[in-house]
């Protein structure tokens, strides 16, 4: 069987449909990703350094624009779970819907070519089901945060300027499954439950990291490439913060970028390129900006939280989260030792997170999952072709 896997941009939205392919191709089945981004945290290249191979459909376009047009709206900020806003006024679904345009040509010619018989798409990808119909198969949406639900992507194809008939399809079809990442307790969405496994790609461990450590250890994955676009932000106010504690803070990006800040503290560590999911399990709580990918992996891990969200969906992610009583919340700029003492001492923080790690578990696996996935390509073709 060949599924094609389609991605929106960014690594937050690839990494957690990484094991899913991998288990499909782990049981002898063909597996090609689509997405777009570009750097190191864009999808396709996250997509190789997983092993998994990957078509960018956006070459030449400047997704960064988009998302920092996204990030600074101030809609998003007024974005709950309880009350959301009309999706025609939702910038999540503007943006998402702007990147499909992009991506939705390149889409169509790699389901044309690579002739899948699935096509598994990111919540909130309005690329791949257009690409689905077109060549009528079946398409199932894959979740990937904690803030998805079973007509994401479908409403952003409805705010797309170039509608289904525009590529040849009368409708878009429902999807014939959606994969819910979410835990019971936290509003899981219904559809198949399934756990979100962290995979990351390999990486070098340092030695250290194999070792029990002497304090508290706090993991800190704001974001790769914060010191080059806005300074030293709230990375600044944590190093400031952790050297009035006793813990060892472990910050998750690339040598050079923080050699951009001078000398450390002495209680402060670069993590390289070690994968997040590595070092969660070697930690006591996570500091992060409410990526889906990190907010995912954190709660795997059963570790407490604290979310500084930024833009995206991380406000919404945040707020889940807390309502959960598995993270606090803050501003960048309210950052303090206090902050971060009571991430570590909260009692109730690492009992509530313990318990969702648990419900995690109990979810089915991606190598589960992937056999009920098998029985879908059988299906007849649920998209109209345009007469």
């Amino acid at each position: 069987m060949r599924v094609m896997f389609a991605a929106s941009a960014g690594a937050d939205q690839v990494l957690p449909l990484v094991s899913t392919a991998v288990a499909l191709r782990a049981a002898g089945h063909e597996v090609l990703v689509a997405a777009a981004g570009h750097g190191r945290d864009g999808g396709p290249a996250v997509l190789a350094a997983c092993g998994l191979p990957a078509v960018d459909l956006a070459p030449e376009a400047d997704l960064g624009a988009v998302v920092r047009r996204l990030r600074s709206d101030p809609l998003l900020r007024h974005v709950t779970t309880s009350a959301r806003i009309p999706a025609d006024l939702d910038p999540l679904c503007r943006v998402r819907a702007e990147l499909a345009e992009v991506m939705a040509p390149a889409a169509v010619r790699v389901a044309e070519r690579f002739a899948p018989d699935l096509v598994v798409c990111t919540a909130a990808q309005g690329a791949g089901p257009l690409a689905a119909a077109v060549v009528g198969v079946p398409w199932v949406e894959h979740g990937v945060n904690l803030t998805d639900s079973v007509n994401t992507s479908r409403l952003v194809v409805s705010a797309m300027n170039a509608s289904p008939q525009h590529y040849g399809v009368r409708a878009l079809a429902p999807p014939s499954a959606v994969l819910s990442v979410v835990p019971p307790s936290m509003g899981g969405i219904g559809g198949w439950p399934m756990r979100p496994v962290p995979n990351d790609g390999g990486g070098l461990l340092p030695e250290w990291l194999l070792e029990p450590p002497s304090r508290p250890r706090i993991a800190v994955a704001v974001g790769t490439a914060l010191p080059a676009l806005s300074g030293l932000g709230e990375v600044g106010r944590l190093l400031v913060a952790a050297e009035r504690l006793d813990v060892e803070l472990v910050l998750v990006m690339p040598g050079d970028e923080a050699n951009m800040m001078g000398g450390l503290p002495g209680n402060v560590r670069v993590g390289g390129a070690t994968p997040l999911s590595l070092l969660l399990r070697a930690s006591s709580a996570v500091v992060h900006h409410g990526g889906a990918a990190s907010a995912l992996a954190a709660l795997d891990a059963g570790l407490p939280q604290l979310v500084l969200p930024r833009g995206a969906d991380h406000f919404v992610s945040a707020e889940v989260l807390r309502r959960r009583g598995v993270a606090l919340v803050a501003e960048p700029a309210n950052v303090d030792a206090d902050l971060l003492e009571r991430l570590i001492a909260d009692r109730a923080l690492a009992v509530n997170a313990t318990a969702v790690c648990g419900e995690l578990r109990a979810l089915p696996t991606p190598s589960e999952i992937a056999t009920r996935l098998v029985s879908l390509a059988g299906s007849p073709k649920l998209s109209e072709a345009a007469s």
